[in-house]
């Protein structure tokens, strides 16, 4: 018998939901997943990632609340080539999270405009003293919302057995992908103060 595949869902926030083009203090971007499944499942987070979601600036869209207009984003590319099969892949450990049933766990990454380019990490174009809704653009080129890599146990039992490194970062994986489940994110769009 076929087990049905796992239920996850997804929100996003933003802390602080007031930003300072001049502060050296980001807010943070906060993708919060929570799995509905009865038992432990450990997932290889590479896609779902907050700072992949503000990186490539086609998985949010940002509204100027001033005109209703919608703030350019530039747009960048994420590849996951792999490496040529003589080059060994060592397993990242820190992509991988066990998901517990009905326990929330967040990811997180500095949310900041293009005022600050070595670390810009974020949206651009954000204009002092107006503000902003962000919501989810549903792009098909990114797809952050779906879990590709994921296996039932946990990381440390995962990790007993051992795991391949270049089979969990560019193999299939040993289940079909789970769609996450972002409907409460499209429900609840983020709002963001832009200050001096």
């Amino acid at each position: 018998m076929v087990k049905a595949a796992p239920q996850v869902s997804a929100s996003l926030s933003l802390n602080p939901t007031i930003y300072s083009v001049s502060s050296y203090a980001p807010a943070q971007l906060n993708l919060t997943i929570t799995s509905h499944h009865t038992a432990a499942i450990t997932i290889f987070a590479d896609n779902l990632s907050p700072k992949l979601i503000t990186r490539t600036g086609c998985a949010l869209i940002v509204i100027d609340l001033a005109d209703n207009a919608v703030v350019k984003q530039t747009t960048r590319t994420d590849c996951r080539i792999p490496l040529p099969s003589e080059v060994a892949v060592p397993l990242d450990e820190s992509q991988l999270y066990t998901l517990y049933p009905g326990q929330p766990l967040t990811l997180s990454a500095p949310f900041t405009g293009s005022s600050r380019p070595r670390t810009a990490n974020g949206v651009d174009n954000l204009v002092p003293e107006h503000k902003y809704m962000i919501t989810i653009s549903g792009s098909q080129r990114l797809q952050w919302y779906r879990i590709r890599w994921w296996e039932y146990g946990t990381k440390e039992e995962l990790l007993a057995k051992g795991l391949d490194g270049r089979q969990v970062r560019y193999g299939k994986g040993p289940h079909e992908p789970i769609e996450i489940d972002t409907t409460g994110i499209a429900e609840q769009p983020i709002y963001l103060e832009c200050k001096n």
